[in-house]
Order: structure tokens, then C-alpha cells, then sequence
């Protein structure tokens, strides 16, 4: 997801509702804890959710522990196999712009934006406010940031072909069904404008 700065909490990282495991007590007293994934292997507790949306929007918001937030002041990107992408602002999703995600199972691909102002059912949850991608995207995507240029457009949430084992198997299921891999997301301005005095790292 994208490094983000709270007035009241300091350093926060934004990601997609699923990732969230216990999001019937987000915001509780019992909170949830947010903890890194490396493929199967759980790392150690790194901040916690505060707050998941599964309705209208998807994204999840996590208060970075105080012993971790040197890890998230600063507003690069990763980009595997390559240095780090700077993030420089925001900006709203528009058909036809090209952007780029990076997702913990694929990794850095780019694509278009095909559209805006979707419904995409997730679950029991309706989102209405996705947009969507030509990037193919897998199980485990989810939450990664999408990008235009250096600025930042959304968070991924859901793939027509999240379920294959492969982009490359993926893209052939898809073609013969009349159909392409597609990435739905939530764009990032609508997270921001939901949590007011939240702000995505520019520094």
C-alpha cells in the first residue's frame, strides 16, 4: 500500500480491507494486528488496523507501531528488480490513463485504465466507486499501490483472474472466454477524502 501521515496518529499505511483479518473489531478495543507476509511466513507485529472499509469503497488503514514507523516515513514505492519509485502527489483515476501497480505475487506491471465509477461485488460487499485496469493481477495483489507516473491512484482490491495460477495462464482462460485480465481498485482520493487530515507521504 502507500505511506500515509495521520495528524493524530503519526505514520499510517493505506491497503485493501481483505487484508485486514479481524475487521469485526477494527477500531475496537481489540484491535487487529497488521503483520508482514514473505510468501507463507508471518513476520513480526509491525502497527495495527484502525480502520476497514468493505462497503462503497475497500481499504484498510494501519497505525504503524512506534518501533516500526522508520520503515514507513518515507514516500518510496518498491519496484522489484529496480530502485525505489518516489511518490509525488495523488491524482483521480481517468480512462485511458496508463498506470502501473505493484503487487506482492506479480510484482511491477503496467496497463491502462479502462474505467471508472464501478460496481464490483466482493464477497457480500459492493464497491461502487472502483475503477478498472488492464493488469493482470493475482491472489495476493490485493492492497498494492497503483500509479500513474509518481502519482499515486489507487489501491488494488479485486481481478477477474485473481484464481489462476499465472498471468500467463490467465490471459489465455481470459482470451478464450471473449474477455482480458482486468484490476479492479479504489482510487486514493476517495480513501483520503473519507478520513479527513489523512494524507498520502510526498517526503
Amino acid at each position: 500500500g502507500f505511506n500515509a501521515v495521520d495528524p493524530t496518529r503519526g505514520a499510517v499505511n493505506i491497503t485493501a480491507g481483505p487484508c485486514d483479518p479481524g475487521e469485526s473489531s477494527t477500531g475496537s478495543a481489540v484491535t487487529t494486528g497488521a503483520y508482514p507476509m514473505y510468501g507463507s511466513l508471518v513476520g513480526s507485529k509491525f502497527g495495527s488496523f484502525y480502520r476497514t472499509s468493505r462497503a462503497h469503497n475497500d481499504y484498510a488503514l494501519i497505525d504503524i507501531d512506534d518501533g516500526n514507523t522508520g520503515e514507513f516515513e518515507s514516500n518510496a514505492m518498491r519496484v522489484p528488480g529496480s530502485g525505489p519509485l518516489l511518490i509525488t502527489g495523488t491524482v483521480d483515476p481517468v480512462v485511458g490513463a496508463p498506470v502501473c501497480k505493484s503487487g506482492a505475487t506479480t510484482g511491477f506491471s503496467c496497463g491502462t485504465i479502462l474505467s471508472t465509477g464501478q460496481h464490483v461485488t466482493m464477497g457480500g460487499n459492493v464497491l461502487d466507486r472502483s475503477f478498472s485496469t488492464s493488469i493482470c493481477a493475482l491472489r495476493g495483489d490485493s492492497g498494492g499501490p497503483i500509479v500513474s507516473g509518481t502519482l499515486a491512484v489507487g489501491i488494488a482490491n479485486a481481478s477477474n483472474v485473481g484464481d489462476q495460477p499465472s498471468c500467463e495462464i490467465a490471459t489465455v482462460v481470459s482470451m478464450l472466454q471473449g474477455q482480458r485480465p482486468e484490476l479492479f481498485a479504489t482510487p486514493i482520493n476517495d480513501i483520503l477524502a473519507e478520513n479527513p487530515g489523512l494524507t498520502v507521504r510526498t517526503s
